[in-house]
């Protein structure tokens, strides 16, 4: 089996956890493996899983037991002294009660590459390969904890989300090993859970705003910040979710607001703040929204109330397919094959008949609607959400939908807009609707508002400026961007 592991994977390797600074060591795979596998720790785990004392077996794992920070080298033990990621993650389940059984259900798991017995002994330890990046971990690492829990209804150590977090050496026999297994490649961020909060009497601040927009709304709650030295990205999730609010409300032009808020750290770097914001655009499925910016900034003491403002309304369509339930399910089903075929996968791996089911279901009208759907994780959304879209939405289903227009009320984006944008805006706008009207769709179906505030802002003049717009691909280059550009350059 040794010979069969792929050793490229290694990570830092230390004699107990009292070690904090420099590692003792690096480690690979195969050396992990080898040690738990063959009972080079047998008498120390031996001992640990006979002491009832909390404190004592705290003691024990402390001081006795190696241990290895799975997920890459560092340099200190800490997430800034990462120096290279090993492509794996850990897997803790805790307090397993029908181990057996447990255990087997992940051994046949197409993700696991090794699994054993946690030291205490009633726990699991598991490790996936991911992809090795530093900036996607958190994501991945969330994806996977949804994983579990919707695969197996399996809760997983969130502890296990520090990229910097050690793995304790085991004693297992019955380790197993799959160097054949699938790198697990789904990328997921949960939403910000608000909770109903007041704010503290003291160490707070109040204030009542006119601002009629998101991006007025924003300047408020970074002025706020700014003048009160509040840092609000203290934890690393949240800096990264604040990126991604940013850059889903705002796009490009959330750049300066991410520095602007990130600078009140201690910890700014600008350098690292703006590769930071790249890739977290890059990477946006639109997930967190602007409010829970606001809810960021209420939790540190900063509680912004706002008049309502005027809004702005446009036509846009929804279409329903007059079928049935079954031949809805049919169809997908077609759908699923075709897109399976394509390649050169089985129908499954696309997805299962239970998640077409709850496709039936919930009938997404929009493209953020399968992010609540089980079993759809991020990887597949951006992969297959838009074709299974256009099936339920009835261009590919009946010859003539019925399309009903209705109107809905949006924020008006001309304020702050000089004369030759906001006709360019306008421009666009009547594009996407003319677009949408003749294709039986809704008018973000055609590219969102996020997008469209994205064209008046980069006015792409190349197929190229079109591709490098995230919400914009080969596909809607070739349906309208050639006409799109033109537009722009008049």
């Amino acid at each position: 089996m040794l010979k069969l592991t792929n050793t490229e994977y290694n990570f830092s390797y230390y004699n107990n956890l009292y070690s904090t600074k420099e590692n003792d060591g690096v480690f690979d795979i195969n050396q992990l493996i080898e040690v738990i596998k063959y009972n080079y720790l047998s008498e120390p785990i031996e001992k640990l899983r006979n002491v009832t004392s909390k404190e004592e077996k705290k003691k024990l794992k402390q001081g006795s037991l190696p241990a290895v920070t799975l997920s890459g080298i560092f340099d200190e033990r800490n997430s800034k002294g990462l120096q290279a990621h090993s492509g794996l993650i850990q897997i803790d389940i805790d307090d397993v009660e029908e181990f057996d059984a447990v255990f087997d259900s992940l051994v046949k798991d197409y993700y696991t590459y090794v699994c054993f017995r946690s030291p205490s002994g009633n726990g699991i330890k598991a490790i996936v390969k991911i992809n090795p990046s530093e900036e996607t971990h958190l994501e991945q690492f969330y994806a996977l904890e949804k994983y579990y829990k919707e695969e197996y209804n399996i809760e997983i150590d969130s502890a296990c989300k520090d990229i910097a977090r050690t793995m304790l050496l085991s004693s297992d026999p019955n380790l197993y090993c799959n160097p054949r297994s699938k790198v697990f490649e789904e990328l997921y961020m949960p939403q910000v859970e608000v909770k109903p909060y007041k704010v503290p009497s003291t160490n707070s601040y109040s204030i009542v705003s006119e601002a009629s927009n998101n991006e007025e709304r924003c300047e408020e709650v970074i002025k706020t910040l700014e003048s009160r030295s509040i840092d609000i990205t203290e934890a690393y999730e949240d800096w990264v979710k604040i990126g991604f609010i940013l850059s889903n409300e705002f796009g490009a032009l959330g750049r300066s607001y991410f520095h602007r808020i990130s600078s009140l750290s201690s910890k700014y770097n600008s350098v690292e703040c703006d590769k930071t914001f790249t890739s977290l655009y890059k990477r946006n499925t639109g997930a967190l929204k602007f409010a829970s910016l606001l809810y960021y900034a209420q939790l540190a003491g900063v509680e912004l109330t706002y008049q309502n403002s005027s809004c702005s309304t446009e036509s846009e369509i929804i279409v329903e397919p007059l079928i049935s339930d079954e031949e809805l399910f049919e169809l997908l089903r077609v759908k699923r094959k075709e897109l399976a075929n394509s390649e050169s996968i089985k129908a499954y791996m696309v997805c299962k008949d239970e998640v077409l089911k709850a496709m039936v279901d919930v009938k997404p009208k929009i493209k953020e609607d399968f992010l609540n759907i089980k079993g759809f994780g991020a990887q597949k959304f951006e992969k297959y959400a838009d074709e299974f879209l256009i099936t339920l939405l009835g261009d590919k289903t009946k010859e003539n939908p019925v399309v009903q227009v209705v109107e809905l009320k949006q924020e008006s984006k001309l304020d702050g807009l000089d004369v030759n944008h906001k006709l360019l805006y306008e421009e666009l706008r009547d594009f996407r609707l003319s677009i949408a009207n003749k294709e039986g769709l809704r008018a973000y179906h055609v590219f969102s508002n996020k997008v469209l505030n994205e064209l008046v802002a980069l006015k792409p003049k190349s197929k190229e400026d079109f591709l490098n717009i995230p919400g914009l691909g080969l596909k809607k280059f070739d349906w309208f961007g050639e006409e799109l550009i033109t537009l722009i350059k008049k």
